[in-house]
């Protein structure tokens, strides 16, 4: 909105007529129903439902499959408590007018009842959508730092994309809380005072930066992605994944030709209503898609807990991993200090220290790549696979790489494992 001044309230006579002439040949309709209350509603039931779901999702799969819960997976619930807001403040503007044609509404009832609550929750639901997606998009961008070795280069690239979207999330939020003087007249139109900010600028300047961000947090994992060991129709699948970001950024991209729109119409409250639909849709899509990465330990994990058909002879876990073996392209072994690796001759032989590969002193573990055909290291130490189940470990779980763990356990306890993922 342009700088103004005092707005005097209206005329007693133009109480009577409509918020704004309708078009020619539109008679004015007091009595509308607004059936977009009803489909706001059933929309964020629908969204609300579907988010909850998903974060539970990744909740469950980090704490009892994974076992990785981290600050990207909190931070993730704070981001629900913004969405959830938003939510109940779309519902809450359909209830105050939005989604109605102005020509449609009394110009007396929309000051009685709908003026003052139609902008303050305008105004409200905007400053949860913004302080939501730069959560959800903090979220995600510690993820990758999570997965991201330290001293990878990339990993300055995300920091620096993290400040970006801090930046711009906490200066914009700013600019519209104290966008008028006094702050009230930001929900109250007739209020004295003046305000300093074009609201629709700044939404547009708001829509514009968070593309640029979606943008960014897609094109950053492809070079790690496309650098682990792993076949290329697995690095396309996660690429993939990442890349249901997209769908994302085209909402972004739609909901910025709505608010365009608003500069060009004074039929507000239903071009509002299209740009509200569309954030509730793009907010709740980037919660959902941060949680991806979760799905397919979740499922694999249901699959696995899935009892076998009884009619069929039971397979010891030993000759089901072997029958996995065969369409293996590497295998890593990892064993506790005290239960050193003794490898036969392989192909390749890699250790790395997972402890400072994560910057965790306390988990001093150890990979070693091993021959595909020798997937076992038979030396007294490690006899037999006695159990399966499925396993993350603190850099490869996350990207959902598909590997998989075979404890050993040996008086109750775990000795060691050998980890394997699908390769070519």
């Amino acid at each position: 909105m342009a700088p103004t001044v005092a707005t005097p309230p209206p005329s007693p006579s133009m109480l009577l007529g409509p918020v704004i002439p309708p078009p020619p040949g539109i008679i004015p309709n007091f009595n509308t129903y607004n059936h977009h209350e009803r489909d706001a509603i059933n929309g964020v039931i629908a969204c609300t439902v579907l988010c909850v779901s998903f974060l539970l999702m990744r909740l469950w799969t980090k704490a009892f499959v994974t076992r990785q819960l981290w600050w990207d997976d909190y931070t993730c619930v704070i981001a629900l408590l913004f969405v959830a807001g938003y939510n109940g403040g779309a519902i809450m503007q359909t209830t105050n007018g939005e989604g109605r044609h102005l020509w449609d509404i009394q110009l007396g009832i929309w000051h009685e009842k709908w003026s003052t609550g139609f902008q303050v929750w305008n105004a409200v639901g905007y400053s949860l959508y913004m302080v939501a997606m730069g959560t959800i998009k903090l979220s995600i961008l510690l993820l990758y730092l999570k997965l991201l070795a330290p001293g990878m280069k990339l990993r300055f690239a995300v920091y620096g994309i993290l400040a970006f979207v801090a930046l711009y999330t906490i200066g914009l939020e700013l600019a519209v809380l104290f966008a008028c003087h006094p702050i009230i007249k930001l929900y109250h139109y007739y209020t004295p005072g003046r305000c300093d900010v074009d609201l629709v600028a700044h939404a547009l300047t708001q829509g514009s930066l968070n593309i640029v961000s979606d943008l960014l947090i897609i094109i950053v994992p492809i070079p790690m992605v496309w650098s682990m060991q792993m076949s290329k129709q697995h690095k396309i699948g996660v690429v993939a994944l990442f890349g249901t970001g997209l769908v994302v950024t085209a909402l972004s991209m739609y909901r910025l030709h709505t608010l365009v729109r608003l500069n060009s119409s004074l039929d507000v409250t239903i071009n509002q209503w299209e740009t509200t639909i569309i954030s509730l849709i793009e907010i709740n899509l980037t919660l959902i898609a941060s949680c991806m990465p979760s799905f397919k330990p979740f499922i694999r994990h249901l699959v696995a807990c899935i009892p076998l058909n009884s009619t069929q002879a039971p397979s010891s876990p030993s000759s089901a991993a072997n029958a996995h073996h065969s369409r293996l392209s590497f295998i890593r072994f990892i064993s506790k200090p005290s239960k050193p690796v003794h490898t036969t001759n392989s192909k390749e032989l890699v250790f790395i220290d997972e402890a400072s590969f994560r910057g965790d002193s306390d988990r001093n573990v150890s990979l070693a790549s091993l021959d595909v055909e020798k997937p076992y290291i038979n030396n007294g130490r490690v006899s037999s696979i006695e159990e399966t189940r499925d396993f993350r470990s603190p850099h490869f779980g996350d990207a959902s790489l598909g590997m998989n763990m075979m404890m050993h356990k040996k008086g109750g306890k775990e000795d060691s494992a050998v980890v394997y993922g699908q390769g070519t």
